[in-house]
């Protein structure tokens, strides 16, 4: 697994970068199937993370896992820090003068 860090850290890179533009676009699961559904894709990780964990898979298609495995982590991550942007709101706008121009 060390060895695949190494190699693919570009492919997290870009796997992090990802989920934080798909969690400043989606947002937050806001109704009752999202959330649940939320949960199920969180589910179905633990469980990829628990057959690449245990070399269960062998040879190439093991390999496929245990790279799905790694990407999954940072993408997570970034969906979440995504999210937590967008909630925190846009910066605010410059006051503007009475003649419409922008201050300074």
């Amino acid at each position: 697994m060390t060895l695949l860090v190494a190699q693919l850290w570009p492919a997290a890179l870009a796997a992090l970068l990802l989920g934080l533009a798909v969690g400043w676009w989606f947002g937050w699961p806001g109704d009752r199937a999202a959330h649940a559904a939320a949960v199920l894709i969180a589910a179905g990780a633990l469980v990829l993370a628990a057959v690449a964990g245990g070399a269960i898979v062998p040879g190439e298609p093991g390999l496929w896992v245990e790279t799905a495995a790694l990407l999954l982590v940072p993408y997570a991550i970034g969906c979440v820090a995504g999210a937590a942007l967008l909630r925190r709101g846009p910066a605010p706008e410059a006051p503007r003068r009475p003649d419409g121009a922008a201050k300074g």
